[in-house]
């Protein structure tokens, strides 16, 4: 990380030739990242750093705004050699590796300043504040994009800028939880179809790698708007409703339908409840996750099952068969030969040890 303060203000990347107006074309073909060249000022604690992680990736030059004491985030567990160190998170290390660092005072003139003449020399800013940082610079998001009109201005919220929950204050796990991604994590219901385990979060900071990488593909698309316009936009993502967009089928089958779907293991959220999960273990009780069950799968799992006389009853698809269809969920007749298929399989991989499994033969064989 490259800490710069007010009192170093020129610093190579922030001295006054720097504040020119900046180029708003895309890096070439040769460039070592599509966003190489353009620069990034994140304002972010953990919703939004992730969004500034793949940023510095494709090739931006990310600065982010610490404070005094150094970003929050600094003080996320675990540490290093178990010390607890702002120097030593792991977490910070993971989500701000690639990114610079400067430290600004946003209670004082100098620190708001330096930060404002920092945003004139940006293409970019990623800003989980929650409208504080205006507030701060005392600048409106309409004030701040009149002053920079080719600025992309990138939002995080919890649950979006206006509506009667837009105060409300989330974390991983509530957005998780309200959002529908825990209801499709978990174990299969009992035999009457009710669950007697819980829903189960993924894992940590989900929601907001959901979010970050949702407000991203908003940020590419306003830069690649902005090579004809010259002109940046105000992008706002609410974690909540990018978590809720995250649950495949299960919240259009719901709007759409009115249809229902069962959380499976180790498997897609389903309208039938299939009682051969597509988990199977070997003979040493380890385990896999196996498929196998459409035409097209069908057509290289039969033939790799005969190999080994353990294709048992399963026929490879004819040439008419329908090789873009998938499984329909609420078909019993499907649901039953899928099952039959896990079945077959199952016995294949519990016939081997895990060391013996011809696994890189199956993958060979598509």
């Amino acid at each position: 990380m490259l800490n710069i303060n007010a009192e170093t203000v020129q610093t190579p990347f922030m001295t006054a030739a720097r504040v020119e107006p900046r180029s708003t074309a895309l890096a070439s073909d040769t460039a070592p990242g599509m966003l190489s060249g353009l620069r990034v000022i994140e304002v972010a604690d953990e919703t939004a750093e992730y969004c500034g992680l793949p940023l510095a990736g494709l090739g931006a030059e990310v600065i982010k705004i610490e404070s005094a004491d150094g970003s929050p985030t600094r003080r996320i567990a675990p540490f290093c050699s178990e010390e607890p160190d702002p120097e030593k998170s792991l977490y910070f290390w993971a989500y701000n590796r690639g990114k610079k660092s400067a430290v600004a005072d946003l209670d004082t003139a100098g620190g708001r300043e330096m930060l404002v003449q920092l945003l004139g020399t940006a293409d970019i800013l990623l800003d989980a504040s929650c409208g504080m940082l205006n507030e701060q610079l005392g600048l409106t998001r309409e004030a701040l994009a009149a002053r920079y009109p080719s600025l992309v201005i990138a939002r995080m919220t919890p649950f979006g800028d206006d509506g009667p929950w837009s105060t409300f204050k989330g974390s991983d796990l509530v957005h998780l939880a309200l959002g529908g991604v825990m209801m499709n994590c978990g174990y299969d219901p009992d035999p009457s179809e009710q669950y007697d385990l819980p829903p189960i979060a993924p894992q940590i900071w989900h929601a907001y790698h959901i979010a970050g990488e949702q407000l991203m593909i908003g940020i590419l698309a306003a830069l690649i708007e902005r090579t004809t316009s010259g002109l940046g936009q105000d992008i706002s993502c609410a974690i909540h409703e990018a978590v809720a967009k995250s649950t495949e089928i299960d919240l259009m089958s719901w709007v759409m339908r009115r249809a229902p779907l069962h959380r499976l293991t180790c498997r897609h959220a389903l309208e039938a409840v299939s009682r051969v999960p597509n988990i199977s273990h070997t003979k040493d009780g380890r385990w896999y996750m196996t498929w196998g069950v459409g035409a097209r799968d069908k057509a290289n799992l039969v033939p790799f099952l005969e190999r080994f006389d353990m294709a048992a009853d399963l026929e490879a698809p004819t040439a008419d068969a329908d090789f873009n269809a998938r499984s329909v969920p609420g078909s019993s007749k499907m649901d039953d030969a899928t099952s039959h298929t896990l079945e077959v399989v199952q016995r294949f991989v519990r016939a081997h040890t895990y060391d013996a499994t011809p696994w890189q033969e199956a993958q060979a064989a598509g």
